[in-house]
């Protein structure tokens, strides 16, 4: 275990688990110190009644009243110890988790899953697999849409099958089927668990197979089965899997596993949440893989993004004036939530821009946007609705299978069910609308157009937002992360008339 130094005589480090560990003998004036230092904000703290009434400072603290954190943190927090003065001269620390399951030295070559895939393992698929079955057995693998994360999964639970098991958890059903073609492919004794499969009959499921591949929703359903033993923990898209209940389990029911993986394209920009993700899967970025990597390495087809506004000229005179009045509290009348219920409902504006994305050349085209928005724009576009939350994922799949079967098919869907897991190779032209500043799915919708069919290896990206106050803000931001990923975009200067 390494640590950046020793504290006083009397002070303990005891290592719990994988995860968690505590400080002991910390005065009470050395653990406030650590705990502020280690806090960090919460998004939107600011509109909570009592960040506003001086109650609460806005932070959430990793490290609690009795010295209890993440080994993730343990640095931070010798660091603060530091800084505050204290006596670093010794610290003993017990180690009281299992021993490894796995031998030191593992490691794959290019050729590991050739009987699998009929290819050579891509150099970063390799050096991820072996940096994880070699030492680095917990973080997060930050790998774009097109990196093959399905294969280096498959790599890992290969190369780990004499030692432990392996659970693949995806966000949803269709993205399990399509982890389980890859897997499929194998020898390996592996279960794709659908809900088709009883309640009676999971325990006994999960214990006659190596290798289980099921959705966030059944894994959280199936806790109590999976926790009696050691599973290698791979965790697709862990930026959407890791909310509270996810991560509660992660600590405190899992929290023996050895080899904790997340894999994702977009870990997030939000310090807290990356934070939380790092500290429950035990260690941060092991490797990360760009899209424009990809692109220049002929893994990923090339994406030029058109940034276009729609202007609606009688509503923005009327809430420029409301953002200028305010009452006798100083409150303005306009605030993102006026704004945010006309980009979701303002029927005027889904037909200018229904109106803009049929005068288009014909191609497959994904359109997203928020769920509300996508059932006024999808009778006006597509010969299907829009694919939410509500929506079967039987009826899902069977509306995407255009993508595979036509030249011209247009579907609709929300940013929280298709910006992510989708593998369809026939997508040629993405659509944005109003995707804000959310980092996630920027990227990841983006990476819907990124995929190879053999054939076509460009596919354009509309970026279509309004010209009010806040989504002006929002569409600053878009820029300077398309430059950061340094993705082609230009600004039309042409305008989406409302009106």
């Amino acid at each position: 275990m390494e640590t950046k130094g020793v504290i006083a005589l009397g002070k303990k480090l005891i290592l719990v688990d994988e995860i968690n560990c505590q400080f002991q003998g910390l005065t009470m004036k050395e653990l406030a110190h650590v705990r502020n230092q280690t806090s960090l904000p919460v998004a939107g703290a600011f509109m909570q009644l009592s960040y506003k009434q001086g109650i609460w400072d806005g932070k959430e603290a990793l490290v609690d009243e009795e010295g209890i954190t993440f080994q993730y943190m343990i640095d931070k927090v010798l660091d603060a110890l530091e800084e505050y003065g204290s006596d670093l001269s010794s610290l003993e620390i017990i180690d009281e988790r299992d021993q490894s399951i796995v031998p030191d030295g593992l490691e794959v070559g290019s050729d590991w899953l050739l009987e699998e895939s009929g290819y050579n393992l891509r150099h970063y698929q390799k050096a991820a697999i072996n940096l994880i079955i070699g030492s680095q057995n917990k973080g997060v693998v930050n790998a774009a849409t097109s990196s093959g994360k399905s294969l280096t999964c498959l790599g890992i639970s290969k190369a780990l099958d004499p030692y432990t098991k392996s659970v693949v958890v995806v966000p949803d059903e269709n993205l399990a089927k399509q982890t389980f073609k890859d897997y499929d492919k194998s020898d390996l004794n592996v279960l794709l668990m659908t809900p088709k499969i009883k309640p009676k009959d999971r325990e006994k499921a999960i214990k006659d197979h190596r290798h289980i591949i099921l959705t966030s929703k059944l894994f959280m359903n199936c806790i109590e089965y999976f926790k009696k033993e050691h599973f290698a923990l791979l965790l697709d898209e862990v930026h959407k899997l890791c909310g509270d209940v996810m991560l509660g389990i992660l600590r405190f029911d899992v929290p023996h596993w050895q080899i904790r993986i997340g894999l994702t394209g977009t870990v997030p920009k939000d310090k807290l949440k990356k934070t939380k993700i790092f500290c429950h899967l035990g260690g941060g970025i092991i490797l990360k893989v760009s899209p424009r990597e990809l692109q220049d390495e002929g893994h990923a087809s090339t994406v030029s993004i058109k940034m276009i506004k729609c202007v609606h000229r009688e509503l923005e005179d009327l809430f420029q004036e409301m953002y200028e009045m305010k009452d006798g509290n100083g409150n303005r009348g306009y605030d993102w939530s006026v704004e945010q219920d006309y980009l979701w409902s303002n029927k005027d504006r889904a037909v200018a821009i229904a109106e803009y994305i049929n005068s288009l050349d014909k191609t497959n085209t994904l359109i997203l946007c928020h769920p509300q928005f996508g059932q006024m724009l999808a009778p006006l576009v597509s010969e299907q609705g829009c694919i939410n939350d509500e929506v079967h994922p039987d009826t899902r799949l069977e509306w995407l299978s255009g993508f595979d079967t036509k030249k011209d098919h247009y579907l609709v869907a929300s940013f929280g069910t298709a910006s992510t897991g989708l593998s369809y190779n026939h997508i040629y032209r993405v659509i944005l609308i109003d995707v804000g500043k959310n980092f996630s799915y920027i990227l990841q919708s983006i990476g819907r157009a990124m995929r190879l069919d053999g054939v076509h290896n460009h596919a354009d990206v509309v970026d279509i937002s309004s010209n009010m106050l806040y989504s002006n803000r929002h569409q600053k931001e878009r820029e300077k992360i398309y430059k950061d990923e340094k993705f082609d975009y230009a600004i039309d200067n042409n305008y989406i008339m409302v009106g």
